[in-house]
């Protein structure tokens, strides 16, 4: 898991550490200075149980204890989701039950229910990251293998590049090479569907509470995938530092589901919602041997101590349209940051974010770009504009290690790098038994390459890969990669010398008929200084 739990540029794996300044002598095992591990499990302050479009839609979790550390890779959301049709289940307890069949899942990711984060050490904000979901599944599917998507990710709720969990779907409609395929997503959302939900399917319900059966859906998902506060190596000082807090506002059920109607008539526009409960925080508290815990204190709660830094990766998420008209585009990122380490770049169809036949938070189109290159001040990056989807995909390989990284490899492949589905498939109606394109120019509607670099293909004998796009670009600006850094050793570039602390993404794309909103992912650094009794945050 160390390629999706570890910063790209910490690629070390899970260990357990102490703070540089307690290691006085530098030859004493771990053990020595550890004494303790107990796993703890947190209930959040605002409760277990939450519905989609109540007004508690946030979740709010204290962690703090006056004794111990804090080792924060471990810390783990548990939680059960059942997911549903409202106006399908109404109709089932008024009698009149409809003859479609309803699908509703969750988006790739049982995550895709948080639609951002807030992380604040003693009422200082350390991070806030809005479009979660979407900063999470970009970032996986630019950096984890095939093979930990397909086990350690499924009990995250990972299902639509699975290769694991797959048979074969109907064959109907234009999509006559189904077969066996990781880009048959339609397929799998109801095979994902029926596997999970069982009985909690609204249509065969004898009432619309039988629709919530909590506990046919159970989700883990580690805090450290979510955001890079929860991603460092080092004991995180919980008995000087006071609360940590962790906010997590809910999604709304359309940006978090899939919700169509499958196999018959559509009685009502479906109303996607879903239920969480028995939602939980797991972690470990560490004890440390008394003498190193007097020296710490010493060092943070002292006025004459040095205090420690507590060096973290933090996100910004923004999303601007570029229009549908084909040329030069110019999207301002604006941060100020002396330690700018990454910018990574998705896209998507405007109008399609707000429809319940839509996965919003994993789908990233490809806009018919045809180069792309970033700007900061007078410096341009990469030196040279990178033309064409395979210099694209190199520099977004090389941004999270290296393009020839084994281990960070296998959901990005040149079929979904080059797709773009058209807006017009959202809309999409159900037939055979998984949903379909059908009507006048079907034959037109299914997701198609990148007409600028593939030509025009067969539509026939395209796979069914609605929904699989995976187009990304991103740069990363570390002068040395794969560093290890303590304390204030940063890196990156700094955005405050450029006039009015702009990054600025040239985009010369194609994106069709369709609204495209380009969505930035800006990664940086900060730290967390503790002295004097007192918390800071610099950067």
């Amino acid at each position: 898991m160390s390629s999706a739990l570890s910063s790209p540029f910490m690629a070390d794996s899970i260990a357990e550490v102490v703070p540089d300044v307690v290691k006085v002598a530098g030859k004493l095992a771990m053990s020595s200075v550890i004494t303790g591990r107990r796993r703890v499990r947190l209930v959040p302050q605002s409760g277990q149980n939450y519905t989609s479009g109540a007004s508690s839609g946030v979740v709010n979790i204290l962690i703090q204890d006056g004794q111990a550390y804090a080792d924060l890779l471990s810390a783990c959301l548990s939680f059960n989701i059942t997911t549903y049709d409202s106006t399908a289940a109404n109709q089932n307890a008024s009698g009149a039950t409809p003859t479609a069949t309803t699908t509703a899942v969750l988006d790739d990711g049982a995550y895709s229910v948080f639609r951002r984060a807030l992380i604040s050490v003693n009422s200082t904000l350390m991070d806030d990251i809005d479009l979660l979901p979407k900063k999470v599944n970009a970032e996986l599917y630019s950096t984890v293998s095939e093979a930990w998507y397909n086990n350690v990710g499924s009990f995250l709720g990972l299902w639509k590049h699975s290769t694991s969990a797959i048979v074969p779907g109907a064959l109907t409609g234009n999509n006559t090479d189904v077969g066996i395929s990781k880009y048959d997503v339609p397929s799998k959302a109801v095979q994902f569907a029926k596997k999970i939900q069982g009985s909690g399917n609204a249509t065969s319900a004898a009432t619309a509470g039988a629709a919530f059966q909590p506990g046919q859906n159970q989700f883990s998902v580690p805090l450290s995938l979510l955001t890079s506060f929860f991603r460092n190596d080092t004991l995180f000082p919980s008995r000087n530092a006071g609360q940590l807090y962790v906010q997590l506002n809910l999604a709304s059920a359309v940006e978090a589901m899939l919700c169509s109607y499958t196999g018959g008539a559509a009685p009502n526009a479906p109303n996607p919602s879903y239920a969480i409960s028995n939602l939980t925080l797991e972690l470990d508290f560490v004890d440390l041997h008394p003498t190193y815990l007097s020296l710490m204190d010493d060092l943070i709660e002292a006025p004459s101590g040095s205090g420690v830094n507590w060096a973290f990766d933090a996100h910004l998420c923004s999303s601007q349209s570029i229009g549908t008209q084909g040329g030069q585009k110019s999207v301002i990122v604006s941060k100020a940051s002396q330690n700018m380490r990454a910018l990574q770049v998705i896209a998507q169809p405007s109008s399609a974010l707000a429809s319940t036949s839509w996965l919003a938070q994993s789908t990233f189109q490809n806009p018919g770009v045809v180069d792309i290159q970033y700007r900061i001040g007078s410096l341009y990056y990469p030196a040279f504009t990178a033309v064409g989807e395979h210099r694209m995909f190199m520099d977004l390989q090389n941004a999270h290690g290296s393009p020839e990284s084994t281990d960070k490899s296998g959901i990005i492949d040149s079929n979904n790098y080059y797709t773009n589905t058209p807006d017009t498939f959202y809309s999409a109606t159900a037939g055979g038994g998984v949903l379909v394109v059908s009507g006048a120019g079907a034959a037109t509607s299914v997701p198609v390459p990148n007409s600028n670099n593939l030509g025009t293909l067969v539509a026939s004998k395209i796979p069914r890969s609605a929904w699989s796009d995976c187009w990304s670009y991103a740069y990363c600006f570390d002068r040395l990669k794969h560093a290890k850094f303590h304390g204030v050793e940063l890196d990156g570039i700094n955005t405050l010398t450029s006039a009015g602390s702009q990054m600025v993404v040239q985009i010369n794309c194609n994106p069709g008929a369709a609204d495209t909103t380009l969505t930035s992912i800006v990664r940086f650094t900060r730290v967390l200084h503790l002295g004097g009794g007192a918390t800071s945050v610099i950067g």
